[in-house]
């Protein structure tokens, strides 16, 4: 599994944009 997620991680770059919208949104909802 973990080798699956370190292949898959570097190639897809959309996971760090969902990771950042989610943390904007979180954000939003504490304020």
């Amino acid at each position: 599994m973990s080798c699956l997620a370190q292949n898959v991680m570097p190639k897809s770059n959309g996971q760090h944009l969902v990771i950042i919208f989610r943390q904007k949104f979180n954000l939003m909802d504490n304020t």
